[in-house]
């Protein structure tokens, strides 16, 4: 594994991203989005509908500057790079988390924590996937 995809696992993490949207710890970065004024694009993303798309400086705008340098520290890249990644891959990823979540509700006799460990781990390696991808067309194009 790349330190790149390396580190948006880690971010993937810090963010809660494997711990289910409705109840684990995505759930305050998702309030973090709708008091920020960004609830209408949550809503998007959790509830079925077609996934709006969430821009670098409104993300910005929403979580604090120090969220983001510790995220940038944590993941070894720059505030920057951590707002264009969120922007690009959060949306998907609550998706994906969203329906994980409302699947195991359906399946009662499905652990929750197998639920949603095995959520994690897809939507993990789903972002991680998506920016090798974007990172080689990049280096490519250059």
């Amino acid at each position: 594994m790349s330190g790149f995809a390396g580190a948006l696992g880690q971010l993937a993490q810090m963010l809660g991203m494997t711990e289910g949207a409705t109840g684990g710890a995505l759930a305050p970065v998702l309030a973090q989005l709708e008091n920020a004024g960004l609830g209408d694009r949550v809503r998007s993303w959790t509830g079925g509908a077609t996934p709006l798309p969430v821009h670098p400086h409104e993300l910005a705008q929403a979580f604090t500057p120090q969220q983001v340098s510790v995220w940038a520290a944590q993941s070894g890249t720059t505030p920057h790079h951590v707002l264009a990644t969120l922007s690009d891959h959060l949306p998907t990823a609550v998706v994906h988390a969203s329906a994980a979540d409302r699947l195991a509700a359906l399946r009662p006799d499905t652990s929750s924590a197998n639920a949603i460990e095995a959520m994690g781990a897809r939507i993990s390696r789903e972002v991680m996937e998506a920016a090798i991808r974007r990172r080689r067309s990049g280096t490519q194009a250059t």
